[in-house]
């Protein structure tokens, strides 16, 4: 017995030093190749993409070569370099903090997560944002579900007082990006994997829970939707191609670099629908401004200017 303890307790030790050396080599990468202060502020022709979260979010487990960015982030880069509907030049910035909780990522508190990244200078004016945390919750236990939501079944709805903890904080951190009206995107959690499988039916009625806040912010009527109007969408993490096995990173938890690209993929079908929203609107403005000069015999306004970078250009940057 005493072999069989040594050997666990060693095998712990190890995976979490083999994390905290990830988590270190992505954060260098992250600092050397997108530091704040060479990201540019949003134009006309340049825009962005924030991912904020826990180590999903920051991509612990994916292969990071030199000067590579980590998990969604990669993934969402060549996305968007490969989509012929995408006609600009997006930036897609990691803001995520492996390990951190909901709650680490509340607006109400003035020292959270949300205040340092969120609104710092190089984030503060991208259109869209995806929020990837509660994962992180359900490992270490402090969900803050109510005892008669555990006694749901998968037919039954849920009270207001029975939202747990870590969806009210999703719910807040949600509701203040709407207001500041940004596209939102939030991720369910996984509901297998190592830490989460004997916690799956609490993790399931955090995505059942979100779900409905989902449901709810895209069936708000004009008069209700004080929090800016844009609904939130929910995209599953834990879809099937993103939770089998052979999607698993090194401590059973996070993604590999396969599991990540499902994930990706999956965020994408989303989020790649809402940069063309958000181009599209930049183009109907410099189309009305272009009518409206040459209706008063002034020279039309040429659709280009500060921000301007082609495609192709950003795309050689993301390879």
């Amino acid at each position: 017995m005493a072999t069989r303890e040594f050997w666990l307790l060693t095998s712990y030790l190890l995976v979490a030093l083999r994390r905290a050396l990830t988590v270190t080599w992505i954060r260098i990468n992250k600092f050397l190749m997108k530091p704040d202060w060479v990201i540019r502020p949003v134009a006309d022709f340049r825009h962005k993409v924030v991912l904020i979260g826990d180590g999903f979010a920051e991509g612990v487990g994916d292969w990071v070569v030199m000067g590579g960015t980590a998990g969604v982030t990669r993934m969402l880069e060549k996305e968007a370099g490969s989509d012929e509907k995408v006609r600009t030049c997006w930036h897609i910035i990691n803001r995520g903090r492996a390990g951190s909780l909901s709650s680490d990522w509340l607006p109400s508190d003035p020292k959270s997560l949300y205040h340092r990244k969120v609104q710092s200078e190089a984030c503060r004016d991208a259109e869209i944002f995806v929020v990837a945390l509660g994962t992180m919750d359900v490992v270490n236990e402090c969900v803050g579900m109510p005892v008669s939501a555990m006694r749901k079944t998968a037919l039954d709805t849920f009270e207001e007082g029975e939202i747990c903890d870590t969806v009210k904080n999703l719910r807040e951190i949600c509701d203040a990006l709407r207001a500041e009206g940004k596209k939102v995107v939030v991720c369910n959690v996984m509901t297998s994997g190592a830490g989460i499988n004997s916690r799956a039916g609490t993790a399931k009625r955090i995505n059942r829970q979100l779900a409905l806040y989902g449901k709810a912010t895209a069936t708000a009527t004009r008069e209700t939707a004080t929090k800016g109007g844009q609904p939130v969408e929910v995209v599953k993490m834990n879809n099937p191609r993103a939770a089998r096995e052979d999607g698993r990173a090194f401590d059973g938890l996070h993604l590999n670099a396969r599991g990540y690209r499902a994930f990706a993929s999956a965020v994408y079908e989303v989020v790649g629908p809402m940069m063309v929203a958000v181009e599209w609107k930049v183009w109907k403005s410099k189309l009305a401004a272009g009518l409206t000069n040459g209706a008063g015999g002034a020279a039309v306004a040429p659709i280009s200017g500060e921000g301007f970078e082609p495609k192709s250009k950003a795309k050689k940057k993301a390879d």
